[in-house]
């Protein structure tokens, strides 16, 4: 990035006013690398030697950009970089400009002000009311080299059209404003920016799968969601799930996060039932969430929610790098059916922004792995997953999943058993007014499992005579 403040022409004319002030609106689109907080260090106000004329000892995990100044006084460009500085309230995306160069020390603050909304870095501010500005000197020319490569500070836009309603693809603007010594007029204009790769839309498909990690019927296992997308599809926002029908889940001994816990994610741990895992951002190496050493990710069992029986409460933490937002927390109201029992999760919109980042979800790994919650359907038939996901721009893809466990031979006994059930009177005494109602499964020769009741019968009833019949293969066990 590249800005020219040329001398007025000739030689008996007065040389225009040093500049004092420099903001810089980047186009929408052009935004923070969510990526590149991994690994990422700042500054300190000690550490670039601030006010004092020594060489500043900034670390280069601070770097964001290579610099170079275009001032005639200099035998040649004076070259520098800008450092990422300490966090401050409200103001997280503080910089350094430095230039320890041809023997000088400079060192001039500066901050990135992002919309919350859009993500958009509109301005990026070169000197500031502390030190008065920027020092005054015959400056020409000034040159942003920012870092390439995955963990990149800056992504660009994933379209190739800054104005899509035009027939023509119109270039990307970048507006700036020069304010001068002086106090005369401020000098502003847009520089115009073409994007011409990657311009092919790439729609909505992402890519899931469900399932539990145990594939024996009737059994406690953990079960795990996972959700992919690839770059430049349209961003996940929401999530509708239908869980497999006779999947259960054990709610005994869990107590509810409820009212303000639930709103805040300060939920006990003795609700905890899961956890979620997240990569965002652009390119191979996306950002994984949470990161070694920060705080935890946490799924806990929520209270009635939107009409919903049930919910489920998500904490993420919004840490990465040397940034701390504090947690993120989405909920999910949990819908039963009447009849069938089976459960339907909806999510709440997925956050797309932390503090003017963009997040760029591309995996999502939900794991509800608390012992003893989950419980594995008892039919041997197959079961699905049926999710539907919304993108940021309200496109939905919708998606079957089939779950294909891994047969164990105690679910193969199961699904090849043909059941029998049977009527048996007393063999002492075949008037007795009660019967015996036994059910068994047969695996060979030998029953596996059995299942009986004495019933009593009417004052009148008549003897009975055994009976033991197959049940119709049709029949459906849940």
């Amino acid at each position: 990035m590249t800005f020219k403040l040329p001398a007025s022409p000739g030689v008996k004319v007065l040389e225009p006013s040093q500049t004092r002030y420099m903001v810089i609106d980047l186009p929408e689109g052009f935004a923070v690398n969510t990526n590149s907080a991994d690994g990422l260090e700042t500054c300190s106000a000690k550490e670039v030697g601030f006010e004092e004329n020594v060489a500043s000892k900034c670390p280069n995990g601070a770097k964001l950009a290579a610099t170079e100044f275009d001032i005639p006084v200099l035998e040649r460009n004076l070259k520098g970089a800008i450092y990422l500085r300490e966090q401050e309230p409200e103001h997280p995306y503080r910089i350094w400009i430095v230039a320890d160069d041809l023997g000088l020390h400079v060192k001039l603050p500066g901050e990135l002000e992002l919309d919350h909304e859009t993500g958009q870095i509109r301005s990026i501010v070169v000197g500031t009311p502390e030190t008065e500005g920027i020092p005054q000197a015959p400056l020409r020319e000034v040159k942003l080299l920012f870092k390439s490569g995955f963990r990149a500070p800056l992504v660009t836009p994933n379209a190739c059209d800054a104005e899509p309603s035009t027939p023509e693809r119109d270039p990307y603007l970048t507006h700036y404003e020069f304010t001068p010594w002086s106090g005369g007029k401020v000098a502003e204009g847009d520089a115009p920016m073409e994007i011409t790769e990657g311009c092919e839309p790439g729609g909505f498909a992402p890519k899931l799968s469900a399932g539990s990690t145990n594939a024996q019927g009737g059994a406690f296992s953990p079960f795990t969601l996972t959700i992919k997308r690839e770059d430049l599809e349209e961003d996940i926002a929401g999530l509708r799930l239908q869980l497999p029908q006779g999947l259960a889940a054990s709610f005994a001994g869990i107590p509810r996060c409820e009212g303000v816990a639930a709103e805040t994610g300060a939920c006990p741990s003795e609700s905890k039932i899961g956890k979620v895992i997240a990569a965002v951002g652009v390119g191979p190496t996306p950002l994984w969430v949470p990161q070694a050493g920060k705080r935890p990710t946490a799924i806990y069992l929520g209270g009635p929610y939107k009409g919903a029986p049930t919910s489920i409460v998500s904490v993420v933490p919004k840490q990465a790098g040397p940034f701390d937002f504090g947690d993120e927390v989405v909920r999910s109201a949990v819908y039963v059916d009447s009849v069938t029992a089976q459960a339907t999760a909806q999510a709440d919109p997925l956050p797309q922004l932390v503090e003017g980042t963009p997040l760029h979800y591309k995996t999502i790994n939900v794991q509800l792995d608390r012992q003893g919650f989950v419980l594995n359907p008892t039919s041997c038939a197959q079961k699905q997953t049926v999710a539907t996901l919304t993108s940021s721009l309200g496109r939905s893809a919708g998606e079957v999943i089939t779950l294909i466990p891994r047969i164990s031979p105690l679910r193969s006994a199961l699904c090849s058993s043909a059941p029998r059930i049977c009527l048996r009177a007393p063999i002492r005494n075949p008037s007795s007014r009660r019967i015996q109602i036994r059910t068994r499964g047969w695996r060979r020769a030998s029953p596996w499992w059995r299942l009986s009741v004495w019933v009593p019968l009417p004052r009148r009833s008549r003897a009975l005579r055994c009976s033991c019949r197959p049940l119709r293969r049709s029949a459906r066990w849940l």
